[in-house]
C-alpha cells in the first residue's frame, strides 16, 4: 500500500485546526455552567481577590524576615500611604460601575 492510498481517519474539525476540548468549551460557556447567579460571580471574585491579597501580604512578610532592609521614617511612610489611598480612591469609581453592570443585568 503505498502513502498516497492511505485514509486519513479522525474527527473532520481535527483537521481544520480545533483544539481539543472545544466542544466542552463551548458546551461550558453555552450553558453557563461555571458561573451562576450574578450575585455568586461578584461574592466568588471578591473572596479570590482578598485570599489573593492575604497570600500576598504572607510572602511579603516571610520575604522581608530574610532580607535587611533599612526602617523607612515616618515621612516616607506617610507618603506610601498617601499614594495608596490615591490609587484606591481612583479605581474605585470602575469598581463600582462594573459592580453595578454584574448585578444589573
Amino acid at each position: 500500500m503505498t502513502k498516497s492510498s492511505v485514509r486519513v481517519t479522525g474527527k473532520p474539525d481535527a483537521s481544520l485546526g480545533r483544539k481539543p476540548g472545544t466542544e466542552l468549551y463551548e458546551y461550558v460557556h453555552k450553558h453557563n455552567l461555571l458561573v451562576g447567579p450574578d450575585w455568586l460571580s461578584v461574592l466568588s471574585f471578591s473572596a479570590l481577590a482578598l485570599f489573593q491579597g492575604a497570600l500576598t501580604v504572607a510572602i511579603a512578610a516571610r520575604l522581608s524576615r530574610r532580607v535587611p532592609s533599612v526602617r523607612p521614617g515616618a515621612r516616607l511612610l506617610l507618603l506610601g500611604r498617601i499614594a495608596l489611598a490615591v490609587v484606591v480612591l481612583a479605581a474605585l469609581p470602575f469598581l463600582a460601575v462594573n459592580v453595578g453592570d454584574i448585578l444589573s443585568a
